[in-house]
């Protein structure tokens, strides 16, 4: 087992949690996290391609005052604590004593916003205008890797601030090839004021 992995076979799809944002969420559904790079620090030690714990898609039905809140999002599941009995009892009873909200709740959207993945570059307008051209080009679906090549962008590009432009990806976490590395659906540049 990874080195300061949580084991989470008490979580159940359906049962309410709370976690890293406030409310009252329910599982809707567990998916694996396996590494997408090496990581070590004192504590926590895991290579590329390990299972690592556990992703967690919920969905907010009410603010931590009871107030109606929809919402989807996800966690690791390392963040998520089961409510009360007397928690979970009220949440049934608001929900049965506004089954419209109810209806609403559960017809609303379980797929969650995705992971924004950021990466600073210094470009000048030559190499922004072929970077945006080659963007508009781009795969439906695409690694780090086939982006760079696909897009031709210098490696001398990538810094730290100050820079002129950011470099967003949009994926999911999960979503990974088989050899565990990232996959997007979505690139933009924008310029910065840097």
């Amino acid at each position: 087992m990874i080195s300061g992995a949580i084991d989470r076979h008490d979580l159940h799809i359906g049962s309410w949690y709370t976690g890293y944002s406030a409310g009252f969420w329910q599982l809707i559904e567990i998916i694996p996290k396996y590494a997408s790079f090496d990581y070590s620090d004192e504590n926590t030690k895991w290579n590329k391609g390990d299972l690592i714990g556990q992703w967690c898609i919920l969905k907010k039905a009410f603010t931590p005052k009871m107030k109606k809140s929809l919402r989807v999002e996800f966690s690791d599941s390392a963040w998520l604590k089961p409510v009360s009995d007397e928690t979970a009892c009220l949440i049934e009873k608001l929900f049965r004593d506004d089954p419209a909200y109810k209806a609403k709740f559960e017809l609303y959207s379980n797929t969650p916003p995705p992971l924004i993945t950021n990466q600073w570059l210094t470009l000048s307008d030559s190499e922004e205008a072929a970077l945006l051209r080659r963007i508009g080009l781009l795969p439906s679906r695409f690694t780090m890797e086939q982006f760079v090549s696909f897009t031709h962008i210098p490696k001398h590009c990538f810094c730290k601030p100050p820079a002129s432009h950011l470099l967003s990806f949009c994926g999911y976490p999960w979503e990974l090839t088989d050899g565990f590395d990232e996959i997007y659906f979505k690139a933009d540049v924008t310029r910065t004021d840097g």
